[in-house]
């Protein structure tokens, strides 16, 4: 069963895929809206030897959400061509309601989450210009590459203006994230200069993020896919010591908060 396609009416959920394989194989699901293609709510890739069980967590999603389950040697094919796994079961689970909420943030918080969620939904899709929150209080601007004053890329998908706030977001480098990543990535611009006790703090960014980010509902390995994108080529001891946090802060999150943590 290569293809599902579900009517999710943009209610949260976690959906389940249960697969089975004879041998080690790399089995991929990738979650997308139906509508916007562009617009990838899941992309994971797992090696399964036997039985497995994928949770794709969904705070967002379209009218219509598509799976694609595949191997990801083989890649896309006709149904009941790829003999190396089965699809054992699909179902939609529940979607936690004791997290946090928007009504648990600040007006502050609560005007950026809605206006950055919404960036990560239409992102891959939107043109590059500037973009603000309803009220006013929030821009991003959605360029092709980030330059700095001598015109060079910098190799960045996002950051802040520490004078006013500003989010500025690599189009070019973003192209590959999904929603979730998108999001959390938001989410440690906005704290590096609302919630910070020290604007530069990288770690203190990460922490604040993910503590709206897993409690809103999000992905954990989303954030971990987000800080390899962050940390790719530029391995440090304090990027070491953000990944080592940043895991330890997951592990005790969902310790306490949810069964199905994906």
């Amino acid at each position: 069963m290569p293809n599902i396609k579900l009517n999710t009416n943009f209610d949260p959920l976690i959906y389940q895929i249960s697969v089975k394989t004879n041998s080690v194989q790399p089995i991929r699901v990738i979650a997308y809206d139906a509508k916007q293609t562009t617009t990838v709510f899941s992309d994971r890739i797992k090696q399964v030897n036997g039985d497995y069980n994928f949770y794709v967590r969904m705070p967002q999603c379209g009218l219509i959400t598509e799976f694609l389950v595949f191997n990801d040697n083989v890649g896309v094919i006709p149904d009941g061509l790829d003999k190396t796994f089965t699809v054992t079961k699909n179902c939609k689970l529940p979607f936690e309601h004791d997290l946090i909420s928007l009504i648990d943030l600040t007006s502050n918080e609560r005007s950026f989450v809605q206006f950055a969620q919404r960036f990560a939904y239409n992102a891959n899709s939107m043109d590059t210009g500037v973009y603000k929150s309803d009220d006013g209080k929030f821009t991003i601007e959605l360029l092709d590459q980030i330059l700095d004053e001598k015109g060079e890329v910098v190799p960045t998908s996002f950051r802040i203006s520490v004078s006013d706030g500003t989010i500025q977001a690599s189009k070019q480098m973003i192209s590959h994230y999904t929603v979730p990543i998108i999001f959390f990535l938001l989410l440690h611009e906005y704290s590096h200069y609302y919630k910070n006790d020290d604007i530069d703090n990288e770690l203190e960014a990460d922490l604040n993020a993910l503590n709206i980010y897993l409690g809103m509902g999000y992905p954990y390995i989303d954030v971990l896919w987000g800080l390899a994108y962050t940390f790719e080529g530029n391995k440090t001891a304090q990027n070491e010591m953000r990944w080592e946090y940043c895991n330890k802060y997951i592990e005790d999150f969902y310790s306490e908060k949810s069964s199905y943590h994906d």
